[in-house]
């Protein structure tokens, strides 16, 4: 399956019809733009913006700053309140807009106001909580002209009141020392020698009355400030109630109109005239043409170029519904670029098959569906990767009965499982040639969409060279391994294989040159890897049948020993689901990117981006 067919067009018009194009174009939700490169060569400049462009920026952060102020931000639904009354209309908007951010504004300055005030006050009822436990009037401590006072923190005054000083102590360690001017010199020396902190209240010194009195008013200010606070945030909530429909809608619509407003910076331009380029796929050609022209009342015309060898095409993928969700994995490593296979159907079958493989129980699949089933419901925005692991977990389910497993255990209440393959360390080879096998398979596989992609776009002989070879060489490998073992209904001597291996390697050397030859055990190598398959599914049956089996000798016990089994298989058995689903999804991932891809994907696709498509 390959990307969807685009047709390159370039759209030509007078500059009278260019925003009746743009408008168009943007409904019509078709075309993939290519940026305008300008050119000495010739005379088309790049583009200039609407000019409305600049309004709409104005209004559009304005906007966006008023809904972070009201916090409204993010993907947050309507809730069907106000609505965007005039949302089309620019003026009416504007207008709107710009009220909103007065109103704002104000409640915002009002709030400031009164937690600048608070703020003032916190500081001051922390300085009176110092000063209250001396319980003299605060003028007390200013305002002298023959002596001065300080505040200081100490535990004796014996020294400061031999120098001369009047010592007022509290239960506390903060003292006021009133120094007469004749004394000063020998009291701040006691003071330095000492060591005594000093402490300064300097919001204090307009106050009267004692720090107490002072302290029960700061503090009802402070509540009665703390109010008025919150009845500013509440005014700002109900704003916020109220004009959330309105700025939702108003930001989409302001945000699509800048984009209409400023693509022409992605155009080429003259004076007078402009010339949009881009991709359309091909199926919605006709479409465009016709829209186009009667919007424009037909006064723009449109050529369709041929795609050139070299160009950038973007990749729109056009999978089945049931495949989709397995696009994820194209994106998350690389898009397909536009002339190679899309590997998706190809991820859709195998990436299942080895998570099952891996995860092969019937208990552990219906668990894990059961949750991604949930997650689902939950967590929108991971659709895509969340169907994979459901399908992925079906398929556990399906191989867990192949197996005969459920929880790690062959039967359930006295019924025993039937199974077409029993995993166990007593069939480890042959869960490990099954695995190997599988690789051949899928490697093949891969090395197939290799030579059918060379054979498109580069001819047979190049198909046969770069990548049938690789069947060649396996062929001689083979046949030499079978001569080697000895086979009743093989019989053809070594060298006939050894025949084929060199013919395959010269074809090899001639479409990929020496390369070829280094990567030679590569393929060996990579078939190898899924083995993989059958070590870690492996360790994960062990591991739940041991949980099972330390669960049955504490039943065997009973008492509150059952209680301890049962806790013992809750927890034994989530970790093993844990590990075994990131196990089965990260190496059945690894077999894809590395064993898989590397032998026909190139990757590198842009994604088809088309102008006017909604977030």
């Amino acid at each position: 399956m390959y990307a969807e067919r685009m047709q390159k067009i370039s759209i030509a018009g007078t500059k009278k019809v260019l925003e009746k194009t743009i408008e168009e174009v943007h409904n019509l939700e078709a075309l993939h733009l290519i940026n305008h490169v300008k050119k000495e060569e010739t005379d088309l400049d790049i583009g200039e913006p609407l000019a409305k462009a600049e309004n709409l920026s104005n209004v559009l952060i304005t906007l966006s700053s008023v809904s972070a102020t009201l916090g409204i931000e993010g993907d947050m639904p309507l809730e069907n309140g106000f609505r965007a009354v005039g949302v089309k209309n620019m003026t009416e908007l504007t207008k709107t807009v710009f009220d909103l951010e007065k109103e704002v504004k104000e409640l915002l300055e009002k709030k400031k106001k009164i937690e600048d005030r608070r703020s003032l006050l916190q500081s001051r009822a922390s300085e009176l909580e110092q000063l209250a436990p001396l319980d003299i009037p605060i003028d007390a401590l200013y305002n002298y002209k023959t002596l001065a006072v300080k505040l200081l923190r100490l535990t004796e005054t014996k020294k400061l009141k031999d120098a001369g000083a009047e010592v007022h102590t509290s239960e506390t360690e903060l003292a006021a020392v009133f120094i007469p001017n004749e004394h000063q010199e020998a009291i701040e020396e006691v003071i330095t020698k000492e060591g005594y902190q000093e402490v300064t209240l300097p919001s204090l010194a307009e106050l009267t009355g004692t720090a107490k009195a002072n302290l029960r008013k700061c503090e009802s200010d402070i509540s009665k400030l703390t109010k008025e606070s919150e009845r500013v945030d509440f005014e700002l909530s109900v704003l916020g109630s109220k004009w959330k429909d309105f700025l939702i809608l108003s930001q989409k619509f302001l945000k699509q109109e800048q984009e209409k407003a400023s693509v022409p910076l992605k155009f080429a331009s003259t004076k007078h005239a402009f010339v949009i380029s881009g991709w359309v796929p091909e199926e919605n050609m006709q479409q465009v043409e016709a829209s186009l022209n009667k919007a424009a009342g037909n006064e723009v015309f449109i050529e369709r170029h041929d795609i050139q060898h070299d160009e950038d095409v973007p990749v729109k993928l056009q999978n089945a519904k049931p495949v989709k969700p397995f696009e994820f994995f194209l994106r998350l490593y690389s898009l397909p670029n536009y002339k190679e296979i899309d590997p998706a159907s190809w991820i859709f079958i195998s990436f299942p098959i080895f998570f099952g493989m891996i995860l092969g129980d019937m208990g552990y699949g219906l668990v894990t569906a059961i949750l991604f089933f949930y997650l689902r419901t939950k967590l929108p925005a991971m659709k895509d990767i969340l169907d994979v692991m459901i399908i992925a977990s079906f398929s556990s389910i399906v191989f867990g009965a192949i197996f005969g497993e459920a929880f790690g255990s062959e039967e359930l209440f006295g019924y025993h499982f039937p199974h077409l393959f029993h995993r166990s360390v007593h069939t480890i080879n042959e869960y490990l040639l099954i695995a190997v096998a599988v690789g051949f398979v899928h490697v093949n596989i891969g090395v197939l969409i290799g030579a059918v992609n060379v054979w498109k776009h580069h001819g047979l002989v190049h198909a046969i060279t770069e990548k049938f070879s690789w069947f060649i060489v396996q062929a001689g490998v083979y046949m030499m391994a079978l001569s080697n073992f000895g086979m009743d209904w093989y019989t053809y001597p070594i060298w006939y294989g050894a025949a084929v291996f060199v013919v395959g390697v010269l074809l090899l050397v001639k479409g990929e040159g020496f390369n070829g030859i280094i990567e030679l055990p590569a393929i060996f190598s990579n078939m190898l890897s899924y083995s993989r398959i059958m070590a870690v599914g492996l360790s994960s049956v062990l591991i739940a049948v041991q949980v099972n089996v330390f669960a049955d000798q504490f039943m065997s016990q009973g008492g509150l020993m059952i209680i301890a089994a049962i806790i013992l298989l809750v927890i034994g058995h989530g970790i093993n689901i844990l590990l075994g689903t990131f196990g089965g999804f990260l190496h059945s991932l690894r077999l894809h990117y590395v064993e898989f891809f590397t032998k026909f994907y190139k990757g590198g696709g842009t994604p088809y981006e088309p102008f006017g498509t909604k977030e």
